[in-house]
């Protein structure tokens, strides 16, 4: 058995960066137990609540990240994976998708992004970016009271935040909201405000529980 709560499994080859990505994730989050392996062919320690595959600086293209999560899903079943890439595009996006792969950063994002997908994975939920390389969304969670910092929110608001999650743009909000885009904005900008971030990203960070990078 693996004890522990917050049990990451980290698959990383080179052995320096699998140990340096160990080291700030123990440092960033209370409870972590983390275990790193350097191979695919290794036997997968039991009982990980969530495994991630780094493919940052390998020079692989779509193609390449399908065939390895094909073969990482083979053996982690259902714990959920988080990857981190270079870069975002549609290619890996549909790969993402395909897999159902539950959080996927991207090396512009920064560490406290790293950690917040790894906090939304582990609850249940998934942290992906959308493809304009700047929001991170969340779904697959339920927005419940615990989660929202007591900031003042109105109930327009929170169901404006409930849908902005989602990672719904300006004119799906208003539509489901049937409220004009202006309001949507004005909204928006009062959940920015309240919250103490600047972007979308934030929001996602911040409801993740994570500390608020500054862009």
């Amino acid at each position: 058995m693996w004890p522990g709560s917050n049990r990451i499994l980290i698959i990383e080859g080179r052995a320096l960066v699998g140990e340096m990505l160990a080291s700030a994730l123990n440092a960033a989050m209370e409870n972590a137990s983390i275990r790193v392996i350097k191979s695919l062919n290794q036997v997968y320690p039991r009982d990980p609540q969530i495994a991630v595959f780094n493919f940052m600086h390998r020079q692989v293209d779509a193609g390449a990240i399908d065939a390895v999560i094909r073969c990482v899903v083979s053996r982690i079943g259902e714990t959920p994976l988080v990857i981190l890439t270079d870069s975002v595009d549609a290619r890996i996006a549909e790969v993402v998708e395909r897999h159902r792969v539950r959080g996927w950063v991207a090396a512009s994002f920064g560490f406290d992004i790293f950690v917040a997908a790894i906090r939304t994975a582990l609850s249940g939920g998934a942290f992906l970016p959308s493809l304009d390389g700047e929001a991170v969304l969340m779904d697959g969670t339920e927005l419940g009271a615990n989660m929202v910092p007591d900031v003042g929110l109105t109930d327009r608001e929170l169901e404006v935040l409930r849908i902005l999650r989602q990672g719904k743009s300006n004119k799906i909000i208003s539509f489901e909201l049937n409220i004009s885009e202006s309001t949507t904005k004005v909204h928006i900008s009062n959940i920015m405000r309240k919250l103490h971030v600047h972007n979308r990203t934030q929001i996602a960070v911040r409801m993740s529980g994570g500390t608020t990078p500054s862009f």
